[in-house]
């Protein structure tokens, strides 16, 4: 298979595309660097210290009012930027939120399901994807 053509390769690039487009929001994890080497293709992304929401969740972390408000108003920018730059994440679930307990900053991570919203493209938008218990019905 010519290396140039390569589906994994196509899906890190586009992955990269996605958050080169979404580099302002202090809300969304960072794309670093991108290689490929031995037919392995690697996205770096920035170190993110911080705890993923779902084992706060599995770990019982009681939250204060104050926090989730902060918490979620922040995930829902993020949301906001990345719909305002026509790419839709169509995987988010708690996983994919890493929070930094100092300042509950969250970080949206993995787009490798994402897609550009674009005019025409109707049915590859609303294709059902991402993971089970957490899609829309």
């Amino acid at each position: 298979m010519d290396k140039n053509n390569h589906p994994t390769k196509k899906c890190v690039e586009e992955e990269k595309s996605f958050l080169s487009r979404l580099i302002d929001c202090q809300y969304i994890s960072k794309f670093e660097e991108f290689y490929e080497e031995n037919n392995n293709f690697v996205l770096i992304m920035e170190f993110i210290e911080g705890k993923g929401l779902i084992n706060l969740f599995r770990n019982k972390y009681v939250f204060s009012t104050e926090e989730l408000v902060v918490l979620f108003r922040r995930i829902l920018e993020a949301l906001y930027f990345c719909h305002e730059n026509k790419i839709i994440h169509r995987d988010l679930k708690p996983q994919n939120i890493i929070v930094d307990m100092k300042d509950m900053k969250p970080k949206i991570i993995d787009f490798g399901l994402s897609l550009f919203l674009n005019v025409g493209m109707e049915n590859e938008q609303f294709k059902r994807c991402g993971t089970m218990g957490y899609m829309a019905p």
